[in-house]
């Protein structure tokens, strides 16, 4: 389907939900569908009025168990265990839950569903104490559904049709069945049926079970996970819900498991090495302890634990003298240390390498580190993933919006996958991750094959993918470069790919806070459904998505007849057209400085898994950070998106980590430092000024005119000293000696001037200026709101990587924190993890055009902390659906 007058192209099953929801008219809207609603509450009423009499009602054959039954016979239809059933609605135990469903936005056009609840009957019962005119009241247990329109923030986006399993159960009146319902639970490979939007529709379907509290869209639970949550319960009171809730409540006790403990799933044994919590009250750090269990008192459900230290090396732990008893709840899992001869250090880099739980130690600090249960279990898995690429090679993968290469920079640290395909318009973006990944292809730590890059755009390559699959022999798809060069057909990735992930980072100009000049009607706005047509396409068992948080609070006004915008409509979209393809999917916001990126960055992630395949958990947060992910509302009172977080707990909200935050300092502290070089234009230059100037010459402060671009070291410069924490050697690892792209933009002499004069403090800005730089006609006023020529603090965090790095720019921190200029690009490129011989490309004419292109690829870019800490979370779901085979039987209830 091509939209008019636009370049977006969608394929069929994206174009009929656009199409019904933002384009054509609804079937049934305003006071035709409100009339249709009372005859239906109507006639439902009728029925309750008809079924309050006892005598209407039948027991069927019992079970066997006293007081229980294999059905009942009301107003001569029979109801069996199994069947689904429309209710009366009661009084919803969440009731911010229930005053949402009054919001209009959050009524479908199906009437049954407006005026009803579904549930499935788990088994029927007599109850042991109430009773009707002298009878014991007809009761069954049942869990429920939730309609996706009425009661999920779908609302109006949902099918009209669609319900979804919860994890709720209730026990139940038999008078206040209204009526048996068709429900149609979709298998693995089932698709949903297009929405006739029918207010009478009686028959239903359900593809997924659904977490209102995570908002999370799972399979339905296979029959094996059935028999697991049945085995906690008697036979006679078969239910999944009570199972998952008894095993659940199993797991918030601390228990005996053999000779250790276990809570929240996590069993803890002597020699174990632990993470333990500070006492909430802490303020002096953010980072959980380190000890090691010495004894489990399996009475008291304590442990006694030793403490290690850590040293200048954050990953390297020493043994210390202090010891404590702790209980379960004090500890926030394990993590792995290894011993090591002082001598081992390639084996001390690959251990460390591989995973951000583990430490090392020498010497004789840890007599049992390798003796470890739990050690012998990870050390396991570890090799299952390895095992998994020996036997069906690496995972390919297709990113679409490619940029520079963020995300497959991260993916690819790992090994487990390797980009095969690219797809970025740009062509100097296209170049730069050409030119980064040929490199890598030779480095024997990536290991990764040159990748088929694609400079095209992505509605071209859609529409020619499409046609070729169609046989229609299109003409050939040509690059976005000047020359319009042709594309080999092979450079193009074929259907049926196995094990395929697309990775997507679209761009997010029209949906970012930052961007003060948005456009009604931008087509950037459109690209999500083409990357989603895509998918369509290809098909993929994995689909990984990362935006700007702007993207969920995106609305449009659709043309349906309703006369108001679709709130949060990208994020209902994107969640509505994935599960319409089959696709398990789980939405939240992470912030990246909270997975080792020195940058305050809040990202808004979408995973996405084929039905059948473990749908990944976004990553548990590894850095303390102080400004954690915020939970996102959504349209129901006190309902969120909730973060990401490491307690285990509904209510542990620590913000405690195994590490502690990359600072700038940690990040930058050893590159050459230079100052742009003060004109003076608007203050004369006094002695104190010609001394502060040859004080900071001696200490090695370079100076530089800033008329001309690039300005800094033009050439490749030796580092100023060696690395001192492991981001700094992370980011110089091809590079040990000497670094490049050490250049900020030239800068005219009044900025150049303004920049010199903002104090070497924390968070100065031009508010701190002298009298000279401000007068009316600027917005250089000590009461603007907006802030400009904001200065960084060493020991703390970059702001959000822009993509223009100058210091007068609306809302810009940008200036270094010790030194009288922007930051650089390589300390742009350390911002967003790249690594210092990461090869940017520019095709402008000129160096200034060059050096602001350079700085848009980077912040473009996904943070490759945040990337790779996605890539782990992907490779582990892998290996779950990998260890599935075969697959589990299809979806039952």
């Amino acid at each position: 389907q091509h939209t008019e007058n636009t370049d977006i192209f969608v394929t069929p099953v994206v174009g009929r939900i656009l199409n019904q929801h933002l384009i054509s008219p609804v079937s049934v809207v305003g006071a035709e569908l409100e009339q249709a609603n009372k005859a239906v509450a109507n006639e439902l009423h009728e029925v309750l009025v008809h079924h309050d009499d006892p005598e209407s009602m039948r027991w069927a054959e019992p079970t066997g168990h006293p007081g229980f039954y294999t059905g009942v016979l009301l107003d001569g239809i029979t109801y069996k265990i199994g069947d689904v059933v429309a209710v009366a609605p009661g009084d919803d135990t969440n009731k911010d839950r229930a005053n949402g469903e009054l919001d209009a936005a959050a009524h479908c056009t199906n009437t049954l569903a407006n005026n009803a609840w579904f549930c499935q009957i788990m088994y029927f019962f007599e109850h042991p104490t109430e009773r009707e005119r002298g009878k014991p009241r007809k009761m069954f247990h049942a869990q429920w559904f939730i309609h996706a329109g009425s009661r999920t923030f779908l609302q109006e986006i949902s099918h009209s049709q669609a319900l979804f399993l919860l994890d709720e159960c209730d026990n139940l009146a038999v008078a206040t069945i209204l009526q048996k319902c068709q429900v149609r639970l979709l298998g693995i490979d089932s698709v949903e049926e297009p929405d006739e939007q029918d207010p009478s529709a009686r028959d239903y379907f359900c593809g997924f079970a659904y977490d209102d509290v995570s908002h999370v869209f799972i399979d339905l639970p296979s029959l094996e996970q059935l028999n697991r949550l049945h085995a906690f319960l008697p036979p006679h009171k078969h239910c999944p819900n009570c199972g998952r809730k008894a095993e659940k409540e199993l797991s918030l006790t601390a228990q005996v498991v053999g000779k250790g403990l276990s809570l929240y799933g996590q069993v803890y044994h002597a020699c174990d090495f632990v993470y333990v919590k500070p006492a909430a009250s802490d303020k002096t750090g953010m980072c959980l302890f380190i000890a090691q269990v010495t004894a489990v008192d399996l009475v008291k459900k304590r442990l006694e634990v030793r403490y290690y230290k850590r040293g200048r090396d954050e990953r390297k732990v020493h043994r210390t003298p202090s010891r404590n008893e702790v209980e379960l709840g004090d500890l926030d899992g394990v993590c792995y240390v290894r011993h090591f001869q002082p001598d081992d250090q390639d084996a001390i880099k690959e251990w460390i390498d591989a995973n951000l739980d583990h430490f090392y130690s020498i010497s004789e600090d840890s007599a049992y580190a390798d003796d470890c249960n739990c050690l012998e279990d990870h050390c396991s898995e570890l090799d299952e993933a390895k095992h998994f690429v020996r036997r069906f090679g690496q995972i390919p993968v297709l990113e679409v919006f490619s940029g520079a290469g963020g995300l497959s920079q991260g993916l690819g640290q790992s090994g487990f996958f390797k980009t095969e395909w690219a797809v970025e318009k740009s062509f100097s973006a296209a170049q730069t991750f050409r030119h980064q990944l040929l490199l890598d292809a030779f480095d024997a730590r990536l290991n990764h094959p040159e990748t088929k890059v694609l400079c095209a755009d992505i509605n071209a390559f859609l529409r020619y993918a499409v046609d070729r699959r169609d046989g229609k022999n299109p003409p050939p798809l040509r690059s976005c470069d000047k020359e319009r060069t042709e594309i080999p057909d092979d450079f193009i990735p074929q259907l049926g790919v196995p094990r395929l992930v697309i990775i997507l980072g679209p761009p997010c100009q029209s949906f970012s806070g930052a961007n003060s000049n948005k456009i009604e009607g931008d087509p950037r706005s459109a690209l999500p459904f083409t990357m989603l047509s895509v998918t369509e396409l290809y098909q993929p068992d994995y689909f990984l998505l990362e935006n700007v948080t702007g993207l969920l609070s995106h609305a449009v006004t659709a043309e349906t007849g309703r006369g108001k915008p679709i709130q949060k409509v990208m994020f209902k979209l994107i969640c509505r057209l994935l599960m319409a393809l089959g696709y398990q999917v789980s939405c939240k916001t992470l912030q990246a400085g909270q997975y080792g990126s020195p940058q305050d960055r809040m990202r808004f992630i979408v995973f996405a898994a084929k039905h059948g395949c473990k749908l990944p958990e976004h990553p548990t947060p590894m850095f303390a950070f102080p400004k954690p992910t915020r939970k996102t509302t959504l349209f129901i009172k006190n309902d969120f998106l909730p973060p990401a977080k490491r307690g285990r707990a509904d209510d542990d909200d620590h913000i405690f980590a195994p590490h502690a935050g990359v600072t700038i300092k940690d990040a930058i502290s050893d590159l050459p430092p230079f100052d742009w070089k003060n004109p003076h234009n608007i203050i004369k230059e006094t002695p104190e000024d010609i001394e502060e100037g040859k004080r900071r010459r001696a200490e090695g402060i370079r100076q530089f005119e800033t008329s001309v671009a690039p300005v800094g070291f033009q050439n490749p410069v030796q580092y100023a000293t060696e690395p001192s924490t492991r981001y700094q050697k992370a980011m110089r690892r091809g590079n040990p000696t000497a670094v490049q792209d050490h250049v900020t933009d030239k800068a005219s002499p009044t900025v150049t001037e303004a920049t010199a004069n903002i104090p070497l403090l924390p968070y100065a800005n031009h508010k701190w200026l002298p009298k000279q730089f401000l007068h009316p006609n600027s917005k250089l006023m000590p009461n603007s709101i907006i802030i400009c020529y904001g200065r960084l603090d060493l020991t703390g965090y970059f702001k959000t990587a822009m993509t223009t790095v100058a210091p007068r720019s609306r809302g810009s921190y940008v200036l270094h924190p010790t030194q009288k200029r922007a930051i650089s690009v390589v300390e742009a490129k350390r911002c967003q993890g790249f690594p210092d011989d990461f090869i940017l490309f520019s095709d402008k004419p000129t160096a200034t055009a060059r050096v602001k292109e350079f700085y848009k690829h980077i912040g473009n870019a996904v943070p490759v902390p945040l990337a790779a800490a996605l890539s782990r979370s992907l490779e582990k779901a892998f290996v779950e659906t990998w260890k599935q085979i075969p697959k589990e039987q299809s979806p039952e209830l």
